[in-house]
């Protein structure tokens, strides 16, 4: 019983710990204002850089993740950024679940981040 609940915990970072990891692996240098107080805008920005960097998700200059199939939709406008998003959560999911080993991923963790999620 021990054993799993200390499997299933997850490990609290420091900050500290947090920006040296993704300074050393992703060239990433980050304010540690973006861990301290997280808002939906920073935290999109870190996650898909990340993705980005580790070739995980296609982005084009825009930031938009590229969907090939936008262009077959009559009004191709209105869907973009839903497509996107649907697409970004559904990404970023998969690969909390199945590297991370993290299954309590939510779309809360991005549109609506909190400090102690996000470590």
């Amino acid at each position: 019983m021990i054993v799993n609940k200390l499997f299933n915990s997850t490990p609290l970072l420091p900050n500290d710990d947090i920006i040296e990891f993704l300074v050393k692996n992703f060239n990433l240098l980050i304010d540690v204002q973006i861990l301290r107080n997280p808002d939906c805008d920073n935290i999109y920005g870190l996650y898909s850089k990340i993705f980005d960097r580790a070739n995980i998700i296609k982005i084009d200059n825009t930031n938009k993740i590229i969907f090939a199939g936008l262009c077959k939709l009559s009004y191709p406008g209105l869907h973009d950024t839903s497509i996107f998003l649907m697409k970004f959560y559904k990404q970023m999911k998969k690969f909390m679940d199945n590297v991370l080993f993290l299954n309590d991923f939510q779309s809360s963790d991005i549109f609506q981040p909190e400090p102690k999620r996000t470590r």
